[in-house]
Formats: C-alpha cells, sequence, structure tokens
C-alpha cells in the first residue's frame, strides 16, 4: 500500500472486501457502473412499529447503483439506494414508504503526501437500523476520524417519523515521512416530516470541527489522536450544546487479516438546561477477513448530543447514545449462493431525566443466482427497542422474498 493510499484508508472508511462471485462492473466512458434491483413480496408483523402490533404483506422494491471513476490523482465515487415498501393493511399510519441514500466521494491526490476529500450525502430514513442505512451487503462501515462525516444517530422508537440528512465533510491530510496530520470539517442537518406535537422541533444541525495527528510505528501498526469541537443547534433552542472530544489509540491499515482502529478518551456537552454532562469514551472499528470466504466489520461508539426523540412526556432534552454494528459476509457457498447476517445494538440514556431505550436489530440474507446476474434473495430482519417508559416499547419482523438483479 503506498502512503497515499494509507493516509486515505486511516482517514477514510475501511475498504471493503472484493465478492468473488460478484458481477464484474459495467464499464462506460472510465466509469465503473453496478446497477442492482429487487422486486418482490414483504411481510411485516408489526408494520405502524407500535407497542401493540399491526401486521401486513405488501410490495417491496429497491433500485440501486454505485459508480466510480479513477485516474490516478482524482478518485470519485457516487451511490444511490431507495427502499420503497407499500403495505396492503387499511390501518397502516403510512401505506408506503421510500427510505433512501445518495452520496458522492471525491478525493484528490495532487501529490502522493497530500489527500483532500470531500464527501457529500443524502439519507432518509425513520431510525439507524432502517434498510437505507445498514441492510446493503459489502457497504463500508463510517470512519471515526474527523476527515469523514459523523451522521447524528436517530435512535428506534415507537411509531417512528422520518426524517432527511444532509450531510457534507471537507478533509485535508498530509504526511511528514512517517508522521501524518489532518484537518477536517462536517455539517449534519436533520429535518424531521410532519408528525405528532413537538416533532419538528428535533430539527438542527451540527457542526464538526476535527483534527488528525498519528505516527508509523511500524508499516503495519500506527498511533493516532482526533481532537474535535461540536456546536449543535436545534429548532428548540433547549436541546442546543457545545462540547470537545478527544481520542487516541492505535490502528492498521495494511492488507491482512485485520484493518481498523481501536481507540479511547473523554468527551463533554455542555447545555444550557442540564449543564456540563461528560465520560470516558472506549471505542472499535475493525474489518476482519480470514480468509476470501468471510468479512467481518463491526464499530462500536458513543456520542452525546440532543435528545432524538421528540418533546412530550418522558423525554429529556439531551441523551448519551452508544452504537454497536456488525455485518458478516459469507462466500464459500457453492458457486451462485450468497448469504450474509447482520447486528446492531443502540442504547441511549436521557441525560436528565430517568429513561433508558436499548434497541435491536439481528437480520440475514441469502441468495441463489439463477442465471447470470439474477436471482432469488430472502432478508428477515428483527428489530426490538425495550424501554423502561410505559408504551415506548416494541417488537417487529420483517420478512423480503423476491427477484434481484445485479450487474
Amino acid at each position: 500500500m503506498s502512503l497515499a493510499a494509507a493516509g486515505q484508508a486511516r482517514a477514510g472508511d475501511l475498504p471493503v472486501k472484493a465478492d468473488p462471485q460478484a458481477p464484474k462492473p459495467l464499464a462506460l466512458g472510465g466509469w465503473l457502473f453496478s446497477p442492482t434491483l429487487f422486486v418482490g413480496s414483504i411481510y411485516n408483523s408489526n408494520v405502524n412499529q407500535t407497542e401493540h402490533a399491526l401486521s401486513s404483506w405488501g410490495e417491496r422494491v429497491i433500485p440501486g447503483f454505485s459508480a466510480s471513476l479513477d485516474n490516478g490523482i482524482h478518485q470519485t465515487s457516487i451511490y444511490g439506494l431507495a427502499d420503497i415498501q407499500n403495505y396492503t393493511g387499511s390501518a397502516a399510519v403510512d401505506r408506503t414508504t421510500v427510505d433512501a441514500k445518495v452520496g458522492l466521494s471525491q478525493v484528490y491526490l495532487p501529490t502522493p503526501d497530500w489527500t483532500i476529500k470531500f464527501n457529500g450525502d443524502f439519507t432518509r430514513q425513520a431510525d439507524v437500523f432502517n434498510a437505507a442505512t445498514f441492510a446493503p451487503a459489502n457497504t463500508p462501515l463510517g470512519a471515526t476520524s474527523g476527515a469523514s462525516i459523523a451522521p447524528t444517530t436517530v435512535s428506534p422508537q415507537v411509531s417512528a417519523v422520518r426524517s432527511n440528512q444532509y450531510s457534507g465533510s471537507l478533509s485535508v491530510d498530509k504526511r511528514f515521512g512517517r508522521t501524518f496530520a489532518g484537518l477536517g470539517f462536517s455539517a449534519v442537518s436533520t429535518q424531521f416530516d410532519s408528525g405528532p406535537a413537538g416533532t419538528t422541533n428535533r430539527n438542527g444541525t451540527v457542526y464538526t470541527v476535527t483534527g488528525r495527528g498519528g505516527f508509523d510505528v511500524t508499516p503495519q501498526l500506527y498511533v493516532f489522536v482526533d481532537p474535535s469541537l461540536n456546536w449543535q443547534r436545534y429548532t428548540d433552542t433547549a436541546r442546543d450544546s457545545q462540547g470537545y472530544r478527544i481520542t487516541a489509540g492505535v490502528g492498521t491499515a495494511a492488507p491482512g487479516l485485520w484493518q481498523g482502529e481501536v481507540y479511547g478518551g473523554y468527551q463533554a456537552e455542555n447545555n444550557d438546561i442540564v449543564g456540563t454532562y461528560d465520560g470516558g469514551i472506549v471505542g472499535v472499528r475493525l474489518g476482519y477477513s480470514p480468509n476470501r470466504f468471510w468479512d467481518f466489520r463491526g464499530s462500536v461508539d458513543e456520542t452525546l448530543g440532543a435528545s432524538s426523540i421528540a418533546s412530550g412526556g418522558n423525554t429529556g432534552v439531551a441523551s448519551r447514545v452508544t452504537t454497536g454494528l456488525l455485518s458478516v459476509v459469507y462466500n464459500g457457498m457453492p458457486r451462485g449462493w450468497t448469504a450474509g447476517g447482520r447486528l446492531g445494538y443502540v442504547r441511549t440514556d436521557f441525560v436528565n431525566i430517568a429513561r433508558i431505550d436499548n434497541g435491536w436489530l439481528a437480520g440475514a440474507n441469502v441468495g441463489y443466482e439463477i442465471w447470470r446476474n439474477f436471482g432469488i434473495t430472502v432478508d428477515y430482519q428483527f428489530k426490538s427497542v425495550d424501554s423502561d417508559t410505559a408504551g415506548q416499547s416494541f417488537d417487529q419482523h420483517v420478512v423480503s422474498l423476491g427477484a434481484t438483479y445485479k450487474y
């Protein structure tokens, strides 16, 4: 791995391991283009995501694409995904829902020791466990460093209201022999759909300035420190806060069994109502590929900020959110077969009130290619929230079966 590539890997996402059974991308004028499409049926055991479940059958369509262009100095990636679900049950609050994710990543390498990176992303979702954010197999996990966008975590909740999240970041990284340094800025704006009273007062924008510095201890290992400052501003000014975070750790970006970072540190936020709330951080962002058949990716992190729950009742204005995500891809099945799994956890501790929400996700998918680029896919997802506040817990099972096209 070149120094430029190593610096980019440290400041960006974990590289995605290639699927040996995946179709080759379509070459169009220098671009590598990979369209996908899923069309099928869906069963949802709790279509309204409430404590008292209402089930419904429906139809599901998921079009998507990714495209990349690399001339050595400029590297451009574009991606898009829409998850359209239409339910037949007349009692469904939203009979037709659309989650979506689309974005652009641009990397500029003017010299081997400079990396300039821009990211832009739009995500529409009900919470962090929706398909547009988590389900796509082989999607790289977000980085811990300030060079990447750090989206606001939307915790799973009863009667979730969808939101539109607009994210942008710009970072510059420089190498000085075995030493590297960087500076980044990001802005994440979240706008909730109109709904029950108090919903849109969660609308707001989080601004973050980050630094990054480190040293290559060996060709395989490096140490780093990531300080950052943030300003969180909302329609409901009672949720406003400002704070800082500093982490340090060890990582590896060299090809091999392991890639990623393990880190620890301290963070603090100040809110006019609750004062200063703070605490230590222990986090990890790792990829593990023991052989060409298995690929594991996981992350654990904690963030401080405004409560993502609408005002009214036992909600508070500030929260501490712990998130853990794990994805597994297995390519060792007989030719034509694919399989993957995912597991997620979100714990929300409300700072100024006695409330804790624990959210869980588990899922798996299996696919079989009937003929070139066309096959059948079965996907299962379980989502659950256990809250110590009455009426705020639910369980949900979602099963999809249909035809998949991948180029």
